[in-house]
């Protein structure tokens, strides 16, 4: 049965289509926040009364997720971007490497070449860290024993094989891109090679990136038409200083802990690597770009991370775990008050509230799917059936934009329903008509 608006007078094509039938969400509920842990409660004891107020919003603003979660995450992405044919098999998958972790030999002073200054497959200097992690889900994924491995290329895998099997892409897998500068400068290397950069210039080739999720910084610097990557696709947008739904005074207070509880010494490195203030980690890696003072732990300081490692009881109590997003909030900040008020009221169900938010973001102005997936708080592949959902039903057009249609049906949506009474409301006296008219 397709499902009606109860307004009356008018009919929303949103609320009246097979869309909300078809939408299903796994609603999550946590049990603590992050602030609420044992941990947590200690490393707010670092701060004055007045100042633990900022640090618990910076503390419980923190995306946390589980490896198994990233590992699914990654695979049904990856799985999904070839069925669509975004991205082409074979397709080679290699996981991102620290330039300065590959055995180059001393004293180099020429930028390393792919297959020539190594091979893809090539140990590295230190122990492995979230390169492990991706390493072994690669090794799973060319498994013989999978359906469709065959299209799925191992790091192994020589030049002269490429062009054997007719290698149609790149696939460059991480877990978490802060800055970006990871990722460019791995790829970089593979396409200063010439047969590379040669078949890739005729279209033989593309060169992608893959992470499970992605700072808006990141995905900047990873998008540019002069780097080195074709297609640049993430599970979920990773939550920064940036873009955290924080007012202005928020975000000043917060930043100023976080240079004041840091020692003299390190404070150029208070808000993280390249000061790109991160809000993202794993049970397994606590990236360099988090705010130094979620990751110190020196003499005095009760700390939440113990350096770049999750203690094993933190993740016990806090598992994954993501702030949670407002929509009436997102509505208000920009400027759909009206929108804000009927959003969560019982006639309209979860995917009509985001379907009418998304049209109310895309008319503020353009946004990408990974924009809105980080201001909604959801995947990126949630994101996509939602704007599917919206082009089918001509509300949106192929470039994202709200069309004539579209500008209706949120107009529609910022309408407050009409209450139709016959009068006898809040009466039990029998009623007797008194005329026929």
């Amino acid at each position: 049965m397709i499902r009606r608006s109860v307004r009356c007078g008018s009919r929303s094509a949103i609320t009246s289509s097979r869309f909300d039938r078809q939408y299903s969400m796994a609603s999550t509920y946590r049990a603590v926040r992050p602030s609420e842990t044992r941990r947590g409660l200690g490393w707010l004891t670092n701060f004055s009364p007045e100042d633990e107020g900022p640090a618990r919003q910076l503390l419980d603003s923190l995306r946390f997720v589980s490896l198994s979660d990233v590992r699914a995450g990654l695979q049904v992405r990856l799985h999904s971007l070839i069925a669509q044919g975004k991205i082409q098999a074979p397709a080679l998958l290699v996981s991102a490497l620290s330039i300065e972790d590959l055995r180059l030999g001393e004293g180099r002073t020429v930028p390393p070449v792919a297959f020539e200054s190594f091979q893809l497959d090539d140990p590295i200097n230190v122990v492995p860290g979230s390169e492990g992690f991706v390493g072994n889900l690669i090794r799973d994924l060319v498994s013989p024993a999978l359906v469709g491995a065959d299209a799925l290329l191992a790091p192994s895998t020589k030049l002269n094989e490429l062009r054997g099997k007719r290698c149609r892409s790149i696939v460059v897998i991480t877990d978490y891109a802060g800055s970006g500068t990871q990722l460019r400068d791995y790829a970089m290397a593979l396409v200063r090679h010439p047969t590379l950069r040669s078949c890739r210039s005729y279209g033989l080739l593309r060169i992608h990136a893959l992470s499970y999720a992605g700072s808006s910084q990141a995905l900047a610097t990873l998008q540019r038409e002069d780097g080195p990557f074709d297609g640049v696709w993430t599970v979920e947008t990773a939550p920064s200083f940036q873009d955290a739904p924080w007012t202005a005074n928020q975000r000043d207070a917060i930043k100023g802990i976080c240079a004041r509880y840091v020692r003299r010494k390190d404070r150029k490195r208070a808000l993280g690597f390249k000061e790109s203030a991160g809000l993202f980690a794993t049970d397994a890696s606590v990236p360099n770009n988090l705010p130094l003072i979620l990751r110190q732990a020196h003499s005095g300081w009760h700390p939440f991370f113990e350096r770049r490692t999750v203690p094993p009881d933190l993740f016990t109590e806090l598992g994954s775990y993501a702030p949670d997003v407002v929509l009436k909030d997102v509505a208000t900040r920009i400027g759909q008050p009206r929108l804000s008020s009927n959003l969560g009221v019982k006639y309209m169900r979860t995917a009509t509230d985001e379907m009418f938010l998304v049209l109310a973001l895309l008319l503020d102005r353009s946004r990408s799917a990974s924009e809105l997936a980080r201001e909604l708080g959801k995947p990126v592949a949630t994101v996509d059936v939602l704007l599917r959902a919206l082009r089918s039903l001509g509300l949106v057009d192929d470039q994202g934009n709200v069309t004539s249609t579209g500008k209706k049906e949120l107009t529609t949506g910022k309408r407050a329903p009409r209450h139709v009474s016959a009068g006898i409301e809040g009466s039990d006296a029998p009623y007797y008509p008194e005329s026929m008219r």
